[in-house]
């Protein structure tokens, strides 16, 4: 994946992305690259960060294999009058990496299995004009608004490394019905935001990045089939999936903020600690 020959020789994976292509510079220049270490100990609370909300409206779609991922293509949902009036643009993805090895960030040095991704256009921005990406089709699908975003963003793809065996370009349908939006989400409030990049080429640095305080869980079963995904075509139908995973990058001074307010916590557990402890000796006195 995104490999390239330089002078007779194969020079591949994220090592070379800024090397091998003029248009990938930042890749190994940029200066707010993603993804990064997390450290708990240099989080910093934002207590103006607002919680992160997604629509509760049911989508459905159709899954494509495009030989290194699986897309999901959200159907159209219908809006509210107010809704198809706001000029709201966006197109949310997700992503999961099946690597054994490192995902696309890590928290105090210690990566998950896996991950999702989710990036998206600002509201008002007109996707077909959009230099990042190019031409692409507009849709007016699910809100995602709140946390760190200023703007109301929309879900229109959601990217998947999900194992299958069939050829690229084949279709499939999500049990032929409607799911609930809101479930690709975990269940928690809490999150970590900071400005980066895609972690692709070319490395764009357009990216507020929202990683959730909760892991989504699937079988050991689900896991191995997701890294067993074939990439291949109709000539190499068993083409293997390479790890290419993109290794963390420093933050530069960058803040990684918080809505998690440390401070609060501590003192709850040392109130909730204190009236432990006199319950248990006003229990010993008069007993």
């Amino acid at each position: 994946m995104f490999s390239q020959g330089v002078h007779g020789e194969v020079k591949q994976g994220p090592s070379y992305w800024g090397l091998i292509n003029p248009e990938w510079s930042l890749c190994y220049k940029g200066r707010r690259q993603s993804p990064i270490d997390i450290d708990p100990g240099r989080l910093l609370y934002d207590p103006n960060l607002r919680a992160l909300h997604i629509d509760k409206h049911r989508v459905g779609g159709n899954i494509t294999n495009t030989g290194h991922s699986v897309i999901l293509k959200i159907d159209n949902v219908p809006l509210a009058a107010d809704e198809e009036d706001s000029g709201s643009d966006g197109v949310d993805k997700q992503n999961y990496d099946p690597s054994q090895s490192s995902p696309d960030f890590e928290s105090d040095g210690m990566a998950r299995n896996m991950q999702q991704h989710r990036s998206a256009l600002a509201a008002g921005v007109n996707r077909e004009e959009d230099p990042f990406r190019g031409a692409l089709p507009v849709h007016k699908p699910v809100n995602i608004t709140g946390g760190p975003l200023t703007y109301s963003y929309q879900v229109e793809e959601i990217h998947l490394h999900y194992g299958t065996r069939e050829s690229i370009g084949s279709e499939h349908t999500i049990n032929g019905r409607a799911f609930p939006a809101e479930g690709l989400l975990p269940n928690t409030d809490s999150y970590i935001t900071y400005e980066g990049s895609i972690t692709m080429p070319a490395c764009f640095e357009t990216v507020t990045w929202i990683v959730m305080n909760k892991p989504i869980y699937i079988t050991r079963r689900q896991l191995i089939g997701l890294r067993q995904l074939m990439q291949g075509g109709a000539q190499a139908p068993k083409a293997p999936l390479g790890n290419n995973f993109r290794p963390p990058h420093p933050t530069h001074y960058r803040p990684v903020r918080t809505n998690i307010n440390f401070k609060e916590s501590k003192e709850r557990q040392s109130g909730r600690h204190l009236d432990e402890l006199l319950k248990n000796t006003m229990w010993k006195v008069f007993n």
